[in-house]
């Protein structure tokens, strides 16, 4: 049968049901984060091929139901729409779907639709009972049923769309009260499948339950995956080095120039090597956890307890998302903020995210720290100091980062709009299969290539610079030659200033670009285990008061060039982006100038 091409807009009442709704029409079953990722795809394995667009809507708390407005503004009529609604909230579907029918869109032009209520064996395994004839006898449209797994449903909801396009339904006479409707044909749990449900969503929504659990998820997550990651690390580690020696091994055999494997190895490979070794463990484990609570529905519960908190510092609740996220890596925090319904929030939350340690800073931090409590010591403090250290440092942070919100919220930001929307998606079992490891490694793959891409012109500036001398001086040394001065008044040396300049396209390569220069290697091996960051910055000179200062920039520097690029994508504004460079990078200039003022006075 010969394709037929439809447009299908997506409308619902949660971004959760339209991504479902679109992840059942796309035979690839992609995962999408926000309407700025619904992708222009072909069904090629149904009759029915189509593009489809995304419906802006805005939401609000009406008493027992979730009103959603349809937004006026589309790019065209599309040809067939399809309405999405959940089994166990089927109320506020029918509000939707009411609203819809008396915009002056439909009477205009009526548009086919599809109402598809979703998560059927959900909801009749919590003892809710739908009758769907009776529905559609009512509505006259198409009314699909979709169990909670991607491929049920999938074959019904094509031919429904396909019927409507072919045979258009009449909407002139049809007029319904959603909740006498929903009186008719839902019908209730009584007892133990109601009090389950009942004590699913009330546990997190609880004051003490709904404040505790989301502190031990988070602790939970972190702990999972920097200790998973120092379990990895070496493996990872190893295998990229057997990948160096195997390309070293076939570019000598072919009898390569000199220059170019310099060139090839030192300005491309190197970088990109050791930002996958530094990014790579943390977010095998992070990001399977992370889509875990958010395909559940815990993360939008959690954000709900945080708001009061949030909101005091000029942020929302969905701002705890983009923090956690960020802990990971600050690009993927920042695409998080597009949950964030309000501007000014959503703005305020992707300049302040860079306040906290990605996953490359935090490998920085955790091999400083230990370095730090322990110059001039006889022996390694415990590893609880270090860790009660590193949360110190953390805490530092995010008060500089709700601090900064704050202050943006009542300055920078006051002209723009406010407000707070969220949607609070009931508890459910996380499908692993179709939804977590295909979000997993979507996110996983995006956030790797972007980094190692954003790597390659910081390996090759620092392969120039290296390489060129003038006057028998390297180009690198007469920078940091240059830069020393300066770096002397922030309790700094010239070597590590530079590694941080030169290391602002990617994190990652800081650490390893400072032991590399003082230690005079250029090999992707050469440096890696703490015990050799240790000796080496011992032979040049580190105190506590270079350790210090050195933890403090780290933790305040200069977002990465893949994060400014995605602020810059996602603000449209070079001013931001600039902001969101410097508001850390002031702090830690401060901080570091006032410890080193500090170390001078007593010392």
């Amino acid at each position: 049968m010969e394709a037929i091409p439809i447009t299908i807009a997506l409308t619902g009442n949660s971004p959760w049901e339209i991504r479902t709704l679109f992840q059942k029409l796309d035979s690839r079953h992609w995962h999408v984060n926000g309407p700025d990722n619904w992708l222009l795809s072909d069904c090629s394995q149904s009759p029915v091929t189509g593009s489809y667009t995304y419906m802006e809507q805005t939401f609000r708390l009406v008493c027992r139901t979730f009103d959603s407005l349809l937004s006026n503004e589309t790019l065209q009529p599309p040809d067939v729409l399809a309405v999405g609604c959940n089994a166990a909230f089927l109320e506020r579907g029918l509000f939707l779907l009411a609203r819809i029918l008396s915009s002056c869109r439909f009477s205009e032009r009526p548009i086919p639709m599809v109402l598809c209520v979703m998560d059927c064996d959900r909801a009749k395994r919590n003892g809710i009972l739908i009758d769907f004839d009776l529905l559609e006898d009512v509505l006259q449209i198409p009314v699909i049923p979709l169990d909670s797994r991607i491929s049920s449903g999938y074959d019904d909801l094509k031919a429904a769309v396909a019927y409507v396009h072919a045979h258009p339904p009449l909407y002139d006479c049809l007029d319904f009260s959603p909740e006498r409707l929903a009186d008719e044909i839902i019908r209730w749990p009584q007892g133990t499948a109601a009090s389950r449900e009942y004590l699913s969503n009330s546990t997190h929504t609880d004051f003490v339950t709904g404040s505790i659990l989301p502190l031990f998820f988070l602790f939970l997550l972190l702990w999972l995956t920097f200790s998973g990651a120092g379990l990895l690390r070496e493996p990872v580690f190893h295998a990229l080095s057997r990948l160096e020696h195997l390309l070293f091994s076939m570019l000598t055999a072919v009898h390569a120039p000199v220059p170019l494997m310099q060139f090839l190895f030192c300005g491309i490979l190197y970088p990109i090597l050791w930002v996958i070794a530094v990014m790579l463990p943390p977010l095998l484990i992070f990001l399977p956890l992370f889509s875990l609570m958010e395909d559940a529905g815990f993360l939008s519960h959690a954000a709900f307890r945080a708001d009061p908190f949030f909101s005091s510092w000029g942020g929302c609740g969905m701002q705890c998302s983009a923090i956690t996220m960020g802990l990971c890596c600050h690009t993927a925090a920042v695409l998080e903020c597009r949950k964030i319904a309000s501007p000014r929030e959503r703005m305020a939350a992707a300049l302040t995210v860079p306040f906290l340690p990605c996953s490359g800073r935090m490998t920085m931090l955790l091999s400083l720290i230990p370095f730090f409590t322990s110059v001039g010591a006889e022996c390694d403090l415990h590893p609880a100091v270090n860790a009660a250290v590193c949360i110190g440092f953390l805490l530092l942070g995010a008060a500089f980062s709700l601090g900064a919100a704050l202050l943006l919220s009542r300055t920078s930001l006051q002209h723009f709009p406010s407000f707070f929307a969220l949607e609070l998606e009931p508890c459910r079992r996380p499908r692993i299969f179709q939804q977590v490891l295909p979000a997993a490694l979507e996110r996983l793959s995006f956030l790797l290539g972007r980094a190692a891409l954003f790597s390659i012109p910081a390996g090759i500036l620092i392969w120039f610079l290296s390489s060129r001398e003038v006057g028998g001086i390297s180009l690198l040394a007469r920078c940091i030659s240059l830069l020393t001065p300066i770096a002397c008044l922030l309790g700094l040396d010239g070597t590590i200033l530079t590694a941080f300049l030169l290391g602002i396209p990617a994190n990652e390569i800081i650490l390893p670009l400072t032991a590399s220069i003082y230690s005079a290697e250029a090999c992707f091996g050469a440096v890696y285990h703490s015990a050799h960051f240790r000796s080496i910055f011992l032979a040049n000179g580190w105190t506590w008061k270079t350790a210090c200062s050195a933890i403090l920039f780290t933790l305040f520097q200069c977002p990465c060039l893949s994060s400014l690029f995605t602020i810059h994508k996602e603000t449209g504004s070079i001013r931001w982006t600039i902001a969101a460079a410097w508001l850390p990078v002031l702090c830690g200039l401060g901080l570091c100038f006032l410890t080193a003022c500090i170390w001078r006075f007593f010392f």
